[in-house]
C-alpha cells in the first residue's frame, strides 16, 4: 500500500479488497489490538480517495462462479463498508452489474465485521468449510445470510 499513486487516486472511488494477514504482512499492532481496522489503514494510504471496502470476504474463484442475474433466487450478496455514501452507492451499482446484491456494513470503522476471521469472511460462501477453498465449489450466500453473519460478528466481540 505504501506505493499506491496517492495523487492519481485523489477524489476517485477506490475499492479496498485487501485483507490483513499477519504471516504475510508482518505484525501491525493497531490491527492486532483492534484499535484500527484494515479498511482504516488502507484509507491512510490514499487519504484523498473515496474508499469502499468490498470483495474481500469471498474467495476470488467463487466471485466468478457465484455471480447471478438480478432477481435470481440464488443470488449472493457482498458486504461493503465506507464513509462516503455516494461512493458506496456507486460500488453497490457495480456489484449489481457484476451479479451481486450488497449489504451495507456501515462506516469504515465498522469494517472489522468483514475482516479475516469474522463470520462474514469466506465461510458463508463455502459449501463445505472442511475443504480447501480452491477445491470448494462455493455456494450462494444471500442478503439474509450475510446480515446474520454480520450480526454474529457483533455478538462475538
Amino acid at each position: 500500500m505504501p506505493h499506491l499513486p496517492v495523487d492519481a487516486l485523489a477524489g476517485k472511488i477506490v475499492i479496498d479488497a485487501n485483507n490483513y494477514y499477519r504471516l504475510r504482512d508482518g505484525v501491525i499492532a493497531e490491527l492486532d489490538t483492534g484499535s484500527l481496522t484494515a479498511g482504516a489503514l488502507f484509507q491512510r494510504y490514499v487519504p484523498g480517495a473515496r474508499t469502499v471496502k468490498t470483495f474481500n470476504t469471498i474467495y476470488f474463484e467463487h466471485l466468478v462462479s457465484l455471480a447471478r442475474p438480478a432477481g435470481s433466487a440464488d443470488r449472493s450478496a457482498l458486504p461493503l463498508a465506507g464513509d462516503d455514501d455516494a461512493a458506496k452507492q456507486s460500488v453497490t451499482a457495480l456489484l449489481n452489474r457484476l451479479g451481486y446484491d450488497s449489504v451495507d456494513v456501515g462506516a469504515t470503522t465498522e469494517s472489522w465485521r468483514i475482516q479475516e476471521g469474522s463470520p462474514a469472511y469466506v465461510l458463508p460462501y463455502l459449501s463445505d468449510p472442511r475443504l480447501p477453498w480452491p477445491q470448494d465449489p462455493g455456494k450462494p450466500a444471500g442478503v439474509k445470510e450475510i446480515r446474520t453473519a454480520l450480526e454474529q460478528a457483533g455478538s462475538s466481540s
